[in-house]
């Protein structure tokens, strides 16, 4: 197996690097800070952390599968990641060496891996949408705001990309959470997949 690791901290990408090379398996792995030529290296898999996650990774090696490492990811991270790229795991860094390493066999092997933690974590904050009114009685404006937000997004933010003075976007959003029967913005991320959803079909 081939895996190339790009991660921000190259305390973190060199301790993975030593991990899989001497405790795991004749795996041939790659570090992004090595310096090493990497035209010629196509990997299985991909190790990023939520600050080297980006699409280049996607369109530079559309065939490899990519795998998130948690070095702490807030619940609000965690949907936007999912909603935005097409991940095939999400591996703690606490995760124990047996486990880390069937996790990468796994999702070589072309299955989807998830800490039970995240796991818990999506299907909760999924839960919100049950109890929220149709799609469709959110307008044009509102749905850009729920898709700005799990952006991360800030009201003000909001207000220069759309356009809209701040005092609108307080007021969609009060509507917003009327409809959706929520208090805080984490808990329209689910809303956000699902709009995401519903504009690829």
């Amino acid at each position: 197996m081939k895996i190339f690791i790009k991660m921000s901290s190259v305390l973190i990408a060199t301790a993975l690097h030593e991990l899989i090379r001497k405790r795991i398996g004749d795996w041939r792995v790659l570090v992004d800070h090595d310096g090493k030529d990497q035209h010629d290296f196509h990997p299985d898999l991909v190790l990023v952390d939520i600050s080297s996650l980006d699409g280049a990774i996607f369109l530079r090696w559309p065939h490899a599968k990519v795998v998130l490492i948690d070095t702490g990811i807030e619940e609000n991270q965690l949907v936007s990641m999912l909603i935005y790229y097409k991940l095939h795991g999400i591996i703690s860094t606490r995760t124990n060496l047996k486990l880390f390493k069937k996790a990468l066999q796994e999702v070589a092997a072309g299955q989807i891996w998830m800490d039970n933690s995240k796991l818990k974590t999506l299907i909760h904050s999924h839960e919100t949408i049950t109890g929220m009114q149709p799609l469709e009685s959110f307008s044009y404006k509102e749905r850009q705001i729920i898709i700005l937000i799990s952006q991360g997004l800030k009201n003000r933010e909001i207000a220069n990309s759309l356009a809209i003075s701040e005092q609108t976007v307080k007021s969609h959003l009060n509507r917003i959470f009327r409809k959706g029967k929520v208090s805080r913005r984490t808990q329209l991320l689910p809303l956000a997949m699902k709009l995401s959803t519903s504009q690829v079909s």
